[in-house]
């Protein structure tokens, strides 16, 4: 759905063009041919009135061993048609076929960008209440928002003539930059996160959280990455400064490390975008994006976030047949690297979710869906230990009832488990084994 294409970070240059403003005509009137008399702002104190300081732990503490995430769930046809859309209930994907653990929506934000009018119908607010083991949030603009399902007004003080070019002819319609360096935008998204904390969300996901958001195209950039860092970073602050820490505040950091807004945050999204017919490389040597390096960005995350560290891992599917999108996720190839990831997911972070998921641009509709695979329902009970790194890409991680392990090298690797068991993995091969 969202994504950045970790090429072009590399090729973003520190060239900030302050003068990259859209030459639509509707765009192009100015301020001044409005009248801004009647506009108000809210200004009004907003308090968090959560009881329970303990609910997102819980939730985390009671997921199942491999738990499943769903990026903006119920915002399309669902896989197996078993879900999707819903007027009241907009995480209606999980279920008892496909039960997910971690899920997040668009839906419930209103559609004026700069509005603290949020409301939740209470089907929704009763669901996220009374669901124990799956955390709900919700993914709210802060830098860019689309013309089609948002507004801000002109008059507003975080109004700017400018399109996201990223976006400008995408399947996102027309998209326009905020005026993020405003110095009480942080505060806003922070009013906003109390209340959507008030109204049952468990946390906020804030897409394109990376220091490139900043309105760069081509190697030219509005604002700079380091501009665009200072913002993050603030307003991480200010939302954790408001909300407590019973509250997830995560962002889609696609490859990136190496964030100053780590320290305010307790959840990463890894959106590891990748072309969608190739197969991720094996190590650093054959490409910047290898699982070498995603064992790097699961690694460093899991060290950044505070607590409770949740760290949602979706790399993508290996496409061949377009026409068959089921055949093609369940073929013998992606099997075998959705348990590697899987198992890398489990192994790595303390507490990893996966989803094994469609590349953006295999079909309109593609964004995140997928296969719900046999072996995401394996019971391994709870974790005994941390991470045991056996040597080089071969770790495992010992469970009540089993353990997970992964080789994500070029040969067969071989280890014991406290001197009893022998294991032996192949190359890019992952296991997930009761007992």
């Amino acid at each position: 759905m969202k994504y950045l294409i970790f090429i072009f970070i590399l090729i973003i240059i520190n060239s900030c063009d302050s003068s990259y403003t859209s030459n639509d005509s509707e765009m192009n009137n100015s301020i001044n041919s409005y009248s801004c008399s009647a506009y108000s702002e809210d200004n009004s104190q907003v308090l968090d009135n959560t009881t329970n300081s303990d609910t997102v732990i819980n939730k985390v503490n009671n997921r199942p061993s491999i738990p499943v995430f769903y990026p903006w769930s119920g915002t399309g046809s669902g896989i197996y048609g078993t879900c999707g859309a819903s007027d009241n209930v907009w995480f209606d994907c999980d279920n008892d076929t496909t039960p997910y653990s971690l899920l997040w929506t668009s839906k419930g934000r209103v559609k004026d960008v700069e509005s603290l009018s949020i409301t939740i119908n209470d089907e929704q607010k009763e669901l996220m209440s009374n669901d124990n083991n799956t955390l709900y949030l919700i993914s709210d603009q802060w830098h860019y928002y689309s013309s089609k399902w948002s507004s801000l007004s002109k008059c507003s003080k975080f109004y700017l003539n400018e399109v996201f070019k990223e976006h400008e002819n995408s399947e996102y319609d027309r998209n326009f930059m905020i005026n993020v360096k405003h110095p009480e935008w942080p505060n806003l998204l922070a009013k906003k996160a109390v209340i959507y904390k008030n109204q049952g969300f468990d946390g906020i996901l804030f897409d394109w959280w990376h220091n490139w958001a900043g309105n760069c195209y081509h190697g030219n950039c509005v604002r700079s990455p380091s501009e665009i860092e200072k913002v993050r970073e603030a307003i991480a602050k200010e939302i954790r400064s408001k909300v407590g820490n019973n509250f997830i505040i995560m962002g889609n950091v696609n490859w990136n490390i190496n964030d100053p807004a780590a320290k305010y945050m307790s959840g990463a999204f890894l959106e590891l975008w990748k072309q969608p017919t190739e197969s991720y490389p094996i190590d650093n040597q054959s490409s910047i994006m290898s699982i070498e390096a995603m064992e790097g960005v699961l690694k460093y995350w899991d060290s950044a976030l505070m607590e409770p560290k949740i760290v949602a891992f979706e790399p993508w599917k290996i496409t061949v047949d377009t026409s068959n999108h089921t055949n093609d996720r369940n073929n013998s190839t992606n099997r075998k690297y959705a348990r590697l990831f899987t198992a890398m997911a489990l192994v790595i972070p303390k507490n990893g979710y996966i989803l094994y998921a469609d590349n953006n641009p295999d079909w309109p509709g593609g964004d995140h869906q997928h296969h719900y695979y046999d072996f995401y329902k394996t019971d391994l009970g709870k974790p005994t230990g941390n991470m045991v790194e056996v040597r080089t890409g071969l770790a495992y991680k010992k469970f009540e009832n089993g353990l997970a392990a992964y080789n994500r090298t070029s040969s067969s690797q071989s280890f014991s488990v406290n001197g009893l068991d022998n294991i032996t993995l192949g190359s890019l091969e992952g296991i997930i084994k009761t007992n």
